[in-house]
């Protein structure tokens, strides 16, 4: 990987390939995909294409972390299979199918977008656009993906427009502000704060962004990673136990409040169907795991409750290290 032509210009991708044991990691997980799960090397040369473009090497090293971790579990899965039962009401390709003794279920790896991702996105937005200058990006760190998608990059447009005649902007709904500095300047220093209440309350809906392809004829499981080698988060490093509060507040409020909620899931997942309902989408949410290679924390939370429920001993039957914990409200 250090190889290709990566520069400072593409920071996703020069950050993995410049990081020895994330290199490391990336091969052993092409190599063990191939012998152990028997992924034909025509899918291991496109998931290596993929992670080394820096539209999708984000996304694609949380999939191979989420692999290795798997892999290194013990777990027998099929990675990159097409599954036709499914919300969205027709095929969609997920991350893996895993077989266990009378069991099948499926799985998506994620790529949890919180906050200091969407802000290094936002900020690789506008340099790309006003490519002589730097920014950096000052304010509160809560935000969820819904409102930074509306005030930041929806209006991208009116910030690049006031930018390029102003060192500095505010965005007052997000509460940042976004300062211009010019390239050759070699120190910035930037500010964010968290409130752990506050976070949950912004991301809690993160897990019905990806509903439609909840699979309605076998239990599901959304794997949420925390990509070590890219950006920076208190999360990462499950810092006074961030990432476990964060996990657990979510998956109280997915498999519980959300479980009898009416409203149509749509206005979290556009490719939903217009009828689906946030209730019909949980049921057919088994469980969300959030893993942090560089925490070494896996957490596991399982919705009872489910039309495909997975239990405690199905779940160690397939990684023995999960920190599970059982939603049956």
């Amino acid at each position: 990987m250090p190889d290709y032509p990566f520069t400072l210009d593409k920071p996703a991708t020069y950050n993995i390939a410049n990081t020895d044991h994330v290199v490391a990691s990336i091969g052993r997980v092409l190599i063990d995909l191939h012998s152990k799960c028997g992924a034909p090397i025509a899918l291991t040369k496109t998931l290596f294409r993929n992670i080394t473009s820096e539209p999708t090497a984000i996304g694609y090293l949380a999939q191979f972390q989420g692999y290795e971790w798997l892999l290194d579990q013990g777990a027998s899965f099929e990675p990159e299979v097409s599954h036709p039962h499914t919300l969205r009401g027709r095929p969609v390709d997920l991350d893996g199918r895993i077989d266990v003794p009378k069991l099948s279920l499926f799985f998506d790896i994620k790529s949890f977008g919180f906050e200091p991702e969407y802000r290094e996105m936002f900020q690789r937005r506008l340099e790309e656009s006003l490519s002589g200058f730097k920014f950096m990006v000052d304010g509160h760190g809560n935000h969820g993906p819904d409102i930074i998608e509306k005030e930041a990059f929806g209006k991208l447009a009116q910030h690049l427009a006031d930018l390029s005649s102003s060192d500095k902007i505010l965005i007052p709904a997000l509460g940042w502000t976004v300062k211009k500095y010019a390239k050759t300047k070699r120190v910035m220093f930037g500010e964010s704060d968290y409130s752990h209440q506050i976070f949950i309350q912004q991301n809690r809906d993160v897990p019905l962004r990806f509903a439609s392809q909840f699979a309605t004829d076998a239990p599901y499981l959304l794997i949420f990673v925390l990509p070590d080698g890219v950006g920076s988060s208190p999360l990462k490093g499950n810092i006074f136990n961030f990432a476990e509060e964060v996990m657990n507040g979510i998956a109280n409020y997915v498999f519980g409040d959300t479980a009898s909620d009416t409203s149509p899931v749509s206005q979290h997942d556009g490719k939903a169907p217009s009828g689906l309902s946030m209730a019909d989408a949980v049921a057919r949410l088994s469980g969300i795991a959030l893993y942090s290679p560089q925490a070494s924390l896996a957490l596991l939370h399982l919705n009872a409750r489910a039309a495909a429920p997975l239990s405690e001993i199905e779940a160690r039957s397939i990684a023995t290290d999960w920190k599970i914990t059982i939603h049956s409200f």
